[in-house]
């Protein structure tokens, strides 16, 4: 899944996905017995999987215990600290209906600035029976490309993915009001859901599991939308780890430390790896490009 189709070394009628979502962090060799697996085995992992229902879509307000979608990724990453260390790491799960409602209003509240609209009419694109005229509809639907929004504590992306659907409820319901349906599994929704995902979304966590969390769940929240397989995104300038809190380093200033370590401290020679860095970092420097943007992440991980 994560080899395009023409680096395979056999045909294999699998779609490449890409985004990062398949590739091995590293090679490791696993020694798992057979009965771990068994679904006739009381204990198993496929055996306790059994029991439940798996959804790839998140729906709110969902109180059956055994269906399980992707907000219960939040939960787990939650229980994986004791209290202590959730109170001074400040983990603490956001609930879908919490995450919903700061979502609209903080997007109704930019929405209205930025076309001029009063926010009243702008909310009741939520409600059943809306006062936005065609003209409005097309004015809002035009301003949410547009917008940056970014989540500094972005944990399990809790936040993100209400962001994202309301996003794509706003943008429905425009396209509805100037007579045109756009739903979920048509290949205009899914153009639209990975613009949202891939130029509007943003965040940072210091914890690395929470940051892969959160880049699966907008993976998921876009495969579902999708009736064919679709090439999953880059998400790794998007959805970064680091602290939010700490002073912003750039670029220049670690390649300086870079290349002082190695006259100062006489470290091996400079590898491959590096020296793309070193140059992707000049690039990036000069250009502020999103490609010289992704261009850097990809030789970051590398390095």
């Amino acid at each position: 899944l994560d080899v395009p189709e023409e680096k395979r070394k056999k045909d294999v009628n699998v779609p490449f996905l890409n985004g990062g979502l398949f590739k091995a962090p590293s090679r490791r060799n696993y020694d798992l017995p057979d009965e771990l697996f068994d679904p006739g085995r009381q204990g198993s992992v496929l055996q306790t999987f059994d029991q439940f229902e798996f959804f790839a879509d998140e729906i709110v307000g969902r109180e059956d215990n055994t269906r399980v979608d992707p907000s219960m990724f939040g939960f787990i990453l939650e229980s994986m600290y004791g209290q202590d260390e959730r109170r001074e790491q400040g983990v603490h799960y956001t609930p879908d209906e919490i995450a919903r409602t700061l979502a609209r209003e903080a997007l109704t509240s930019r929405i209205s600035k930025c076309t001029g609209i009063p926010l009243s009419p702008v909310y009741t694109l939520f409600e059943s029976q809306t006062t936005v005229n065609a003209t409005e509809a097309q004015q809002i639907e035009k301003c949410l490309p547009d917008l940056r929004i970014v989540d500094p504590a972005v944990g399990s992306g809790g936040l993100l993915i209400a962001v994202f659907h309301t996003l794509m409820d706003l943008y429905e319901r425009c396209q509805q009001i100037q007579g045109v349906i756009v739903k979920k599994g048509h290949f205009k929704w899914a153009e639209v859901a990975e613009h949202f995902v891939t130029q509007c979304l943003y965040g940072v966590d210091i914890d690395r599991e929470a940051v892969d969390i959160a880049r699966l769940r907008l993976w998921l929240a876009l495969s579902v939308g999708s009736q064919e397989p679709r090439k999953l995104p880059d998400l790794s300038y998007n959805i970064r780890a680091g602290d939010s809190l700490s002073e912003f380093r750039p670029y220049t200033q670690l390649k300086k430390k870079l290349i002082n370590a190695r006259t100062e401290l006489a470290f091996s020679p400079q590898t491959a790896a590096e020296d793309r860095f070193l140059a992707a970092i000049d690039v990036f420097e000069s250009e502020r490009s999103r490609d010289a943007g992704d261009k850097l992440a990809e030789a970051e991980r590398e390095f």
